[in-house]
Formats: C-alpha cells, sequence, structure tokens
C-alpha cells in the first residue's frame, strides 16, 4: 500500500559544455549554456520510469537550446 501515492519530489538539472571545432580551419571554441532545471513528483511504484522520463526531457530541452545558441552565435 502506498506505493502509487507520489511521496518523493526530485529536481535534476543539467549543465553541457559544448566544443564546437571547425574542422576545415582548425579553429575551435568551448561555451557552456545556460542549465537547464526541472523539477518532478514520483511515487515509489513509478520512481524508475519517472526518473528516466526526466532525464530524457532534460537532455532533449539542453540539446534543443545548444542547437539554438549555435545558431545564434554562427549564422550569418
Amino acid at each position: 500500500m502506498g506505493w502509487g501515492i507520489p511521496d518523493e519530489k526530485q529536481r535534476m538539472r543539467i549543465r553541457l559544455k559544448v566544443a564546437l571545432i571547425d574542422v576545415k580551419t582548425g579553429q575551435w571554441e568551448i561555451f557552456v549554456p545556460e542549465a537547464i532545471e526541472h523539477d518532478a513528483i514520483s511515487a515509489g511504484y513509478t520512481r524508475e520510469s519517472s526518473d528516466q522520463s526526466q532525464v530524457a526531457l532534460l537532455k532533449s530541452k539542453a540539446y534543443a537550446a545548444v542547437a539554438e545558441d549555435i545558431v545564434k552565435r554562427y549564422a550569418r
């Protein structure tokens, strides 16, 4: 009993460090985009899948933010 009742709040953050290399010229740059955070509540019964879903969501948001940042910096 109680396995289905949400009982744990979890905050995750992902911070990426990006190295962008121009293979033609050999020039490179490292930048760190803003960290992405997410809060979630989970129950014991679904905790593992909830955690994995939260990680997948953070990754997709972080990668989209990096792609957007690259376009802002280098698109001409």
